[in-house]
């Protein structure tokens, strides 16, 4: 490949970075690309950092993590 995955991969560590920092600093990745794992690995670093956690809600359906969302409650936030 040209890269691509690798830098997407750049991408999200620079756009996550402040998630989870403040009190509405949240992120929503539509994840079609197979970079979940990528994402939970992300997480443990920063846990590994004591920086503020990244916390990860799977909203697919046929993944066994999954959760629901009231997406009506964070609208009207």
């Amino acid at each position: 490949g040209s890269g691509k995955t690798q830098l997407l991969k750049m991408l999200l560590r620079q756009i996550l970075e402040p998630v989870g920092a403040g009190e509405n600093t949240r992120a929503f990745i539509h994840e079609a690309k197979g970079l979940l794992p990528f994402l939970y690995e992300l997480a443990e670093e920063r846990a590994g950092r004591k920086e503020p956690p990244l916390i990860i809600k799977n909203l697919n359906p046929r993944h066994p993590d999954c959760v629901g969302w009231d997406m009506a409650r964070d609208i009207g936030d």
